[in-house]
């Protein structure tokens, strides 16, 4: 079957490009766009009958796969639903037996970390240090922003790979796929053990134990879990409250469920400055990222009857502000448009 996913005419109507959906093996789909491409002349003839343009476009077919991603997608979450609760679960009540006979620890996370990476990579470095003192964590992620360096331990971070070394466990958070962890992903291969602990439904499981819960809100949900709550520190309850508010958009998002805010409710208790926090990690903008939100949405445009919101950034717009990726977060939450 062969479907026409989307069309894009270029503003001076000369050319356009057609996105086209083939489902089949990849003979197929390169047999199909070879034929459209032969009949192009014919299907031009057909639409100068049809539309009143000066010039008809120049139609060039493009290979469109994203029905092919989904299926694949589709693949991905019947195989994490697959896992038994007990096996999903387990490392619940395995923390200390994996630590056990363990002397060196990398925890890694994300490429380009947002909150709830970088306040679950803290927050389990912190427990790791405060609880297992024969343990030695190392806190392996890009660059943070520098909003979230008011948190204890950020400043332990390290943000180069370049050292060889071979860990006793690896702990991979809030990735998804090896590829994610980044320049870390040589230490999650040398290491003796490896262990993941994510909240996205599309991990495959990638490590030798694994601990995914897709309906957990965010990572340090997960992370909040497998701790002692009585031995929860402050700095360990800042860390973790921080990454909670921003993967659900400070409790807005549907991922929150009643176990978020209860678990919220607790790291509130133990004397952080929630209304700090928030502010200063999750409100708080600079001038560069009111300027290219405002870019954002002048470039946006509405689909299915305004249920979608799409846009794009150009790598010069992106020269042109001076912004980096860092100074894009928060601007999905613009589009949050509650009425048309």
């Amino acid at each position: 079957m062969t479907s026409v996913v989307a069309v894009e005419v270029a503003p001076d109507l000369k050319t356009c490009k057609a996105w086209i959906s083939v489902l089949g093996n990849e003979q197929a789909q390169q047999d199909t766009i070879a034929g459209l491409k032969s009949a192009e002349g014919f299907i031009r003839r057909k639409l100068a009958h049809t539309i009143n343009l000066r010039n008809t476009p120049e139609i060039r077919f493009v290979l469109d796969q994203s029905i092919e991603y989904g299926v694949s997608m589709s693949k991905l979450i019947d195989d994490v639903n697959s896992h038994s609760e007990k096996e999903r679960m387990s490392m619940k009540i395995k923390l200390s037996e994996i630590l056990q006979d363990t002397k060196t620890v990398a925890i890694s996370g994300h490429i380009r970390p947002d909150g709830d990476c970088v306040g679950s990579c803290i927050g389990l470095y912190l427990y790791i240090q405060q609880e297992f003192p024969d343990v030695q964590p190392t806190v392996y992620l890009e660059e943070i922003r520098d909003s979230f360096k008011f948190l204890e331990g950020s400043d332990r971070i390290i943000h180069s790979c370049e050292e060889e070394k071979v860990y006793d466990l690896f702990i991979a958070l809030d990735a998804g796929d090896k590829q994610r962890l980044g320049a870390s992903a040589k230490y999650f291969d040398t290491a003796k053990r490896t262990v993941c602990i994510d909240h996205h439904i599309s991990n495959p499981g990638y490590a030798q134990s694994n601990y995914i819960e897709a309906e957990a809100s965010s990572t340090c949900e997960l992370i909040y879990d497998i701790l002692d709550e009585d031995k929860t520190s402050k700095n360990i309850a800042e860390a973790l409250y921080m990454g909670i508010a921003h993967d659900t958009g400070v409790f807005q998002y549907t991922c929150t469920s009643s176990k978020t805010m209860q678990i919220a409710g607790k790291l509130m208790d133990k004397g952080i400055a929630f209304t700090d926090i928030l502010d200063k990690t999750y409100f708080e903008k600079t001038y560069l990222q009111h300027q290219i939100t405002g870019r954002a949405l002048l470039e946006s445009m509405r689909l299915m009857d305004g249920r979608c919101i799409i846009s794009g950034l150009r790598q010069r717009d992106i020269d042109f502000y001076g912004v980096t990726p860092t100074d894009l977060d928060g601007i999905l939450h613009c589009f949050a448009i509650r009425r048309a």
